[in-house]
């Protein structure tokens, strides 16, 4: 498992500015993966994005195209949808618009199926 790093972490816990890389911020809006890597330039950046769902079919037609936007552009590695028991389609929904979908043994809550999809997750970032 990965460490948790910040902005401070460059081993003197000083802590580093947040617009180091990007004098004309905010017209330059920045994603996650250029920001960690201007602050961890030795880091190798992989984001996991991790959806927890039950029952959520309406969600999942709202909130997975944007998501998916993101790792067409290479912004995030990986969409995982763990479905944590749902009666409705919400598996099926999310296994068609393209995301990567997980079931639980039954309904198990958010925490637990977080922690599922954490443990198959790619990412360096969760």
């Amino acid at each position: 498992m990965g460490r948790i790093i910040g902005p401070w972490d460059d081993g003197t816990r000083t802590k580093l500015p947040a617009r180091i890389a990007f004098p004309n911020f905010p017209s330059e809006v920045p994603t996650a993966v250029t920001v960690v890597q201007s602050l961890r330039p030795d880091l190798d950046v992989t984001i996991s994005v991790i959806v927890p769902a039950y029952n959520c079919r309406t969600m999942i037609d709202r909130s997975l195209p944007p998501l998916l936007e993101m790792q067409r552009r290479g912004e995030i590695c990986e969409i995982i949808v763990v479905d944590d028991g749902s009666t409705d389609d919400t598996a099926a929904a999310a296994a068609a618009a393209g995301a990567r979908v997980i079931p639980c043994e039954g309904r198990r809550g958010p925490a637990a199926a977080r922690n599922l999809g954490a443990l198959q997750a790619r990412g360096n970032i969760l």
